[in-house]
């Protein structure tokens, strides 16, 4: 049944509490439930404008549980429309505005208003990285499924950039960027290519003996008490599932 949350008021803090129960379940081991409050978390975006990061988010959630599930044509579904949805989050950043806070940098008002053009720009391309590494774990996704039906050199443009781009963003010791690498391990043994793949999850166990804290708690610690475009983009990032690890290399 499709939900019509269009009205209400407060949807956008109704997609985080149903964001925050989704992955909660599904970090429980609670699957089915996660599908469910991802499937209404995905809904209550398709409320939103049609570029809201929130619902490229959903998608790739909800992709990520069946997934997990065995159901491999629908979350393969799910990912594609993800990526659609990203490519249109850049454009929602582009056309956002930006407000500039006080910090050691801008916090006088002549100097704000001289480099406003430059300290905007570097806002905004902030918020460009994290829409980059959200599509960064959807391809990483993407690729983890291919790569365990061997479409191995369809996974090949997904997996390789990963990295990168989830480290520009989230950072060096988040937890979906030693996902990323597992992935990329099992790519690079599915192409014989054991050195690299050594090297690769050899990463992964760094990150993981040092992990930064979840990405969940990161944001309530973080996130504006404001309900503002930059909260809606973070809550995008660190409350969806992020990046996926197949269960063969788990």
């Amino acid at each position: 049944m499709q939900l019509n949350f269009a009205s209400c008021p407060a949807q956008d803090l109704v997609w985080e509490t149903f964001a925050w129960g989704a992955e909660n379940a599904r970090l429980s081991g609670y699957v089915e439930e996660a599908k469910i409050q991802w499937r209404i978390a995905k809904d209550i975006s398709e409320g939103f404008d049609k570029s809201d990061p929130r619902l490229a988010s959903s998608l790739n959630s909800l992709g990520v549980c069946h997934h997990m599930m065995g159901n491999i044509e629908e979350a393969r579904s799910l990912y594609f429309k993800s990526l659609s949805a990203w490519n249109l989050a850049a454009a929602w950043v582009a056309r956002i505005p930006l407000q500039l806070r006080a910090t050691s940098v801008n916090f006088h008002f002549g100097l704000q208003q001289r480099y406003r053009h430059q300290l905007t720009a570097l806002g905004r391309n902030r918020y460009r990285t994290l829409v980059a590494a959200g599509e960064a774990a959807t391809k990483n996704n993407l690729a983890c499924l291919l790569i365990s039906n061997d479409c191995i050199s369809d996974a090949k443009p997904l997996i390789c950039t990963a990295p990168e781009l989830w480290r520009a963003a989230i950072g060096s010791r988040d937890e979906g960027l030693a996902i990323i690498y597992l992935n990329l391990g099992m790519f690079f043994e599915a192409n014989d290519q054991s050195a690299e793949a050594l090297q690769a999850r050899k990463h992964a166990d760094e990150i993981r003996r040092n992990p930064s804290p979840s990405r969940m708690l990161r944001f309530s610690q973080d996130c504006s008490l404001k309900m503002t475009d930059e909260r809606r983009l973070k809550a995008a990032i660190y409350l969806g599932a992020g990046p996926y690890v197949g269960a063969a290399i788990e």
